[in-house]
């Protein structure tokens, strides 16, 4: 099913049968994690489920934050005027992987935490982020900045056979935000029209080929359900606007998952599905919040 303006009714009356069929998440509820002032937003669930690593803004830099939810107790990863973005956990579960400016231009990183060593993750000549790793770990997908076309594409890297790949080298325009399925055959991601400033939600496969559109719900952080059946995202197009939202990968089964004021992003749920970590504005900034899932 590819959304276009000749089922916008069909979506409308989606949203209506499933609103009226679901209990909504509760998110105010939920355990407010976040502690500093600052604003802290895209968080990624350790393997396990038992960590979760965050991105907090603390005076005018980006650093990484991993809070232990057997402790209750968060760490804070920095260097002083670095900026340590897009955090995620490496599948190996042992390291963090994210994207800084340390060295001029963004690139990605690994920090061992066993070690506090910290590498590039590959060595290549190219501006990159958001990276967005396969379960196995033998590939990693990132946003990288083509320079020949002057956007920003898919890439992937896989790391044993030393190879790198634009896998959205004929979109027309930007494609960021890449997001692997659980079973690292589907990669989710955001395609940006600068003329009119909508985000288009697309699925392709790992070599690149169209999987699924999304054209017109206007959708942004993208993550994928722990069976890798759906996918979330934030719209600001559908009926309610600003909530988080899940579509099945093939198109079908929309359905609004929270109704609330509250300004929302970057949904994630945890590998066994039990929980989700939203970022939620209130009236001390951005705060992540973790909230009981395994229902939805």
């Amino acid at each position: 099913m590819i959304y276009n303006h000749k089922n916008a009714i069909v979506i409308f009356l989606l949203l209506i049968h499933y609103n009226s069929q679901c209990q909504f998440l509760d998110i105010l509820s939920g355990n407010k994690i976040s502690s500093i002032k600052g604003d802290e937003a895209l968080s990624s669930w350790s393997p396990n489920g038992d960590m979760l690593v965050y991105q907090g803004l603390l005076d005018s830099n980006y650093c990484m934050y991993v809070y232990n939810t057997s402790s209750d107790s968060t760490s804070c990863f920095s260097q002083k005027n670095v900026d340590f973005k897009n955090p995620t956990w490496h599948p190996n579960g042992t390291s963090l992987v994210f994207n800084s400016n340390m060295n001029g231009n963004e690139y990605i990183y690994t920090l061992d935490l066993t070690t506090s060593d910290i590498l590039p993750l590959f060595k290549r000549k190219i501006e990159c982020k958001n990276p967005s790793f396969s379960k196995t770990g033998r590939q990693v997908y990132f946003s990288g900045y083509n320079n020949l076309k002057k956007k920003w594409d898919i890439y992937s890297y896989d790391f044993i056979y030393d190879n790198l790949n634009n896998i959205t080298e004929y979109d027309k325009f930007s494609s960021n935000h890449p997001k692997v399925s659980p079973n690292g055959k589907l990669i989710a991601y955001t395609y940006e029209n600068p003329f009119d400033n909508s985000k288009e939600l697309k699925i392709i496969n790992w070599y690149g080929e169209a999987v699924e559109d999304f054209p017109n719900i206007n959708g942004k952080h993208i993550s994928w359900d722990a069976n890798g059946l759906k996918i979330l995202f934030i719209s600001d197009a559908l009926e309610s606007k600003n909530e988080i939202f899940s579509v099945w990968k093939d198109g079908t089964h929309l359905q609004q998952i929270t109704k609330c004021h509250n300004y929302k992003s970057y949904p994630a749920v945890s590998a066994d599905g039990k929980k989700i970590s939203i970022s939620l504005k209130t009236d001390n900034g951005w705060d992540i919040y973790i909230i009981p899932f395994e229902d939805y």
